[in-house]
């Protein structure tokens, strides 16, 4: 369980991150604030635009078909609730978020091998009972611009097994290592889904807890989404990156991630993380948008530091040697430390934000913006 943050800084924390910079000696920034307020409203517009296409392709269509109709749909709207439920409070038990992983991922003792085919009149899927594959098999039809038919074909073993592991309250489950899963709309498409994982091993056997998962997918034709997922957890550090990229004919638009985090890992009896205390590391996302008037882009990075109080709880965080760039431009630099020293509930009186036409608090940064008003989303300690 990574230590909680005090008030004023988790969503602050975010925020900062998302103005950040990169580390090597900071540049002077080319970019009045009025500049930059709109060549991002421009920016942020142009990408959305490009997003809202996606509903355009059959192959994306059916995928939301599939998803109003199934229990993981459900539990996934369900599970966002909750999550926000729970970040309002102070403590939150691990029963608690195993529990709502629970209901997110859900463990089979073993994995589901069989078909399912949407019946229309009863509005429910029946067991197709003369399958006898080791395949997990969805059909069902959905109409866009007239009727169609998907099938989602799950293979839980395409280059490796399957294997056994243990969760935290001792079951035995069956996970994948390779995952390939292909999507076919009236028996033609190329789009696909692949996951790869390794499970942690140790003393304790092999228990359900991933160290490694990557994951690649490209669905649509007519409108394209394409994802790439890495995720890592070593011996003391945890890093994460990515990027997702929607094309619909001339646009496209798209997000790319780098963070790494170096720090402490403690494990239970049981082998299970039970801690990771951050020390440091650095986040990196660029984000960029193509239509016939052009390419935008923007880029941000920063390295950070966290400062534990006596008590052990998260205090502040060193932001150092940042910036962000807008279209090949620095907009502004960036640093200092992330807290919210006065207890306003709005994080950052001491971070300086510069642009070219001068300097302000992240602070001011925020309550321009309009979000001096978070403090009522924070938990209170």
């Amino acid at each position: 369980m990574v230590k909680r943050m005090r008030k004023g800084f988790v969503i602050g924390f975010v925020l900062a991150l998302l103005l950040a910079a990169c580390g090597g000696g900071a540049p002077q920034p080319q970019m009045e604030e009025s500049d930059f307020n709109t060549s991002i409203s421009n920016f942020t517009s142009t990408a959305s635009a490009v997003a809202s296409e996606a509903t355009q392709d059959l192959s994306l269509a059916a995928l939301q078909e599939l998803y109003s109709r199934s229990s993981f749909g459900q539990s996934l709207t369900v599970a966002v609730s909750e999550l926000a439920s729970l970040s309002r409070r102070n403590v939150v038990s691990v029963s608690e978020v195993e529990g709502l992983l629970q209901s997110i991922i859900p463990s089979f003792s073993e994995l589901p091998r069989e078909k399912w085919v949407w019946d229309s009149v009863n509005s429910g899927w029946q067991k197709a009972s003369s399958y006898s594959g080791n395949h997990l098999i969805f059909e069902w039809t959905f109409e866009n611009n007239g009727s169609h038919t998907a099938v989602l074909d799950i293979d839980w073993a395409h280059g490796q097994p399957t294997k056994k592991a243990t969760t935290q309250n001792g079951t035995e489950v069956e996970v994948p290592q390779d995952v390939y899963i292909t999507l076919k709309i009236d028996g033609r498409g190329n789009d696909y889904f692949e996951g790869r994982f390794k499970w942690y091993s140790g003393e304790c056997g092999t228990i359900m807890e991933p160290t490694s998962v990557v994951l690649k997918s490209h669905i649509g034709s007519s409108v394209s989404l394409d994802l790439y997922f890495d995720y890592q957890v070593a011996s003391n550090s945890i890093t994460s990156k990515g990027s997702v990229t929607l094309k619909s004919d001339n646009d496209s638009a798209g997000i790319k991630w780098d963070v790494a985090a170096n720090g402490k890992i403690t494990r239970g009896e049981d082998c299970f993380m039970k801690e990771f205390e951050v020390a440091d590391g650095h986040v990196k996302v660029e984000a960029f948008s193509t239509t016939s008037d052009g390419r935008q882009s923007v880029e941000f990075y920063t390295n950070f530091a966290i400062n534990y109080s006596d008590d052990g709880q998260l205090d502040s965080v060193n932001l150092s040697n940042g910036y962000l760039t807008l279209n090949g431009e620095v907009a502004f630099t960036f640093d200092g430390v992330l807290d919210d020293e006065n207890g306003n509930g709005i994080p950052g009186e001491n971070v300086t934000v510069r642009f070219a036409d001068g300097s302000k608090t992240l602070e001011q940064v925020l309550s321009d913006s309009g979000f001096s008003g978070i403090s009522s989303y924070l938990p209170s300690y």
